[in-house]
Order: structure tokens, then C-alpha cells, then sequence
């Protein structure tokens, strides 16, 4: 199985604590499980383990910086307009469909090629 620590993590992205990549490696976990029906815990090779690491990392990377954007003050803001003064804000549904996509996209890149996204 492929394992990536706080210290792997924190070569490519340094902006999360300790606690919040523990929480988010099993989010990204468990999107990697959903997506290749676990055949991901169980790549032999360096190639095939590299691709997994560095898609959880990027996973893991996405899922923080979601995170962290739910909890800002204007969290949501699509667009702002200075004239009449309007702010246009992002719904929920909208923001997790982006973020599925940005999820969708990462699996995508880091795997194809990998035979770990293939049919059932």
C-alpha cells in the first residue's frame, strides 16, 4: 500500500498543519478507494506508486484549501461590483460541484495510464 506522510506533503505544498493532513488523507483516501474500487491500496511498482502518491498529495492539497475557503469571512464570493454595489456569491451546490471536478480532474491526471481507473 502507498503511504505519504506530513513530511512527503509538506515538500510540495507547506501551507496545512499536521491535523488537518491527517484529516484529509482519509478523505483522500477514501475518494481514491471510490474511484478505483481500492485497487489503488494494492499497486506494485515504482511508477504506478508514484502516480498514487502524488495524486493523494494533490488530493490532499485541494481538500485543505476547500476547506480553508469555506471558513473565510467572504467565503462563496463570486463577484463584486463597485457601481451600484453588488456582491454575487457562489451557492453550495455550485462549490461542490466545482470541487468534484477539481477532484475528477486530479484522479484523472495523476492515474490515467495506471490501469487503476478502469471498469469493473
Amino acid at each position: 500500500m502507498v503511504i505519504v506522510t506530513y513530511d512527503e506533503f509538506i515538500k510540495f505544498y507547506d501551507n496545512a498543519s499536521e491535523i488537518l493532513f491527517n484529516r484529509n488523507l482519509l478523505k483522500a483516501q477514501s475518494i481514491l478507494d471510490n474511484k478505483t474500487a481500492n485497487r489503488w491500496r494494492f499497486v506494485e511498482g515504482e511508477f504506478k506508486a508514484g502516480r498514487v502518491k502524488t495524486c493523494l498529495i494533490a488530493l490532499i492539497n485541494t481538500l485543505i484549501v476547500n476547506e480553508a475557503t469555506k471558513s473565510k469571512e467572504h467565503s462563496g464570493l463570486k463577484s463584486v461590483s463597485n457601481d451600484g454595489y453588488s456582491e454575487t456569491y457562489i451557492t453550495s451546490a455550485e462549490a461542490e460541484k466545482e470541487l468534484k471536478m477539481s477532484v475528477d480532474n486530479i484522479v484523472n491526471t495523476h492515474l490515467s495510464c495506471t490501469g487503476l481507473l478502469g471498469c469493473l
